[in-house]
């Protein structure tokens, strides 16, 4: 992909839903979906394919705790998120959530290697 190209994915990319805790099949008990909603709103709603390159999401796990990566185009994927619940417990959920394009953005200063 060429900076140009990326920078069109980028701006398209904007428009895409945050997280919201309704996405999460498995909330543990005492946190609360506010508390939820503040902590996803980093990210990109899931829905099952990388917001990057748009192929289906396959992940693979980096050297950094809990982070994986798209196996196609090597974006970061955090797959543990730690919730305090009312009680004071820590809770892990493991999610394959991709931060939000909002959080990116082009380097000008970089050349990107298009192949040629």
């Amino acid at each position: 992909m060429n900076k140009e190209e990326a920078r069109k994915r980028l701006e398209e990319a904007q428009k895409l839903p945050v997280a919201t805790a309704d996405d999460l099949q498995n909330i543990p008990q005492g946190i609360t979906k506010k508390k939820l909603n503040t902590y996803l709103k980093d990210f990109v709603k899931p829905e099952g394919k990388c917001w990057q390159c748009e192929n289906r999401l396959i992940v693979e796990w980096g050297i950094q705790h809990g982070v994986a990566h798209c196996t196609t185009c090597g974006i970061d994927v955090k797959m543990y998120h730690y919730f305090e619940d009312s009680k004071g417990n820590k809770h892990r959920i493991e999610l394959a959530l991709q931060y939000h394009p909002k959080h990116y953005s082009i380097n000008e200063e970089e050349t990107i290697n298009d192949g040629n």
